[in-house]
């Protein structure tokens, strides 16, 4: 089975995205649940990679109604102009 490749924004107090494969392709913005240690969160598509990870990737649980397409380029502009990290915009 093909699977891409997605980093995936997180509302945990990390400042940093995390690696998940999909046999769907997902666009930015999309909600994600996913399984994140012994929790199952919602997490955002932040862009898809463009290879396969060199280490073992989680699948996402469920795709979710796609309604944040718009606010990610707000994320990052605020990364910019705060210096923070997209999940710290996420929550």
């Amino acid at each position: 089975m093909n699977f891409f490749y997605f980093q995936i924004a997180v509302p945990i107090p990390i400042r940093e995205v995390f690696t998940y494969k999909s046999s769907q392709m997902l666009p930015k913005g999309a909600r994600v649940q996913i399984s994140f240690g012994s929790k199952t969160l919602i997490g955002i598509v932040i862009e898809q990679l463009k290879s396969k990870p060199t280490y073992e990737v989680k699948e996402v649980s469920k795709i979710f109604e796609n309604k944040k397409t718009r606010l990610i380029s707000l994320y990052k502009k605020l990364t910019k102009h705060y210096v923070l990290k997209v999940p710290f915009c996420t929550n």
